[in-house]
């Protein structure tokens, strides 16, 4: 088996059933990056209060524009569930996918989740940094597993929830690309 920094894809999973998600976690690790003048595109959640009924708001930042998306619909008080709007996923994810290119670092993917796994929402955005040989970082629901492993062909190095180590395989990456470009 390869060793991670060989991978230009990596997955931090995360188990949305238990509380946990990596919202918090993509959006520490983008405000180091910055702050290291990488040049970073993608998107990451922001989550807000829940307005009405059980879910919180939601919205999605393309990273390169900056613009902000809210991806949650309001279905009321008596709402059980939440509500995606797919309508908005698609905006960011064209966004996203239109700032993968030249002149990009890396690429932080919020989630990899029912949406993506189905071909929709930021997959594409994935598929064109991987093609353009760009490291990428997303976020994997765990119910998503099995379909991000038939997606990535295996091809994932696996983070832990944990700055440091992803900023250390980013680096370690990055540097492990401009190299192979190079020769």
């Amino acid at each position: 088996m390869k060793e991670n920094a060989t991978f230009r894809l990596a997955a931090v999973l995360y188990d949305p059933s238990q509380g946990g998600d990596v919202d918090d976690l993509l959006l520490s690790l983008v405000k180091a990056l910055r702050k290291r003048n990488v040049r970073v595109a993608g998107a990451v959640q922001l989550n807000g209060p829940a307005e009405s009924g059980p879910c919180s708001e939601m919205v999605l930042e393309d990273l390169a524009s900056g613009r902000r998306v809210r991806i949650s619909q309001n279905r009321g008080p008596l709402a059980r569930g939440c509500r995606l709007d797919n309508s908005a996923l698609e905006e960011v994810a064209g966004l996203t996918r239109a700032s993968v290119g030249e002149g990009v670092d890396c690429v932080i993917i919020n989630k990899f989740s029912k949406t993506e796994a189905d071909g929709g929402g930021l997959r594409q955005a994935i598929e064109a940094a991987v093609l353009a040989d760009i490291p990428v970082v997303v976020g994997l629901n765990s119910t998503q597993r099995s379909a991000w492993e038939t997606f990535s062909g295996g091809a994932t190095a696996w983070l832990p929830r944990d700055e440091a180590v992803i900023l250390g395989w980013l680096e370690d990456t990055m540097r492990h690309a401009a190299r192979s470009a190079a020769s």
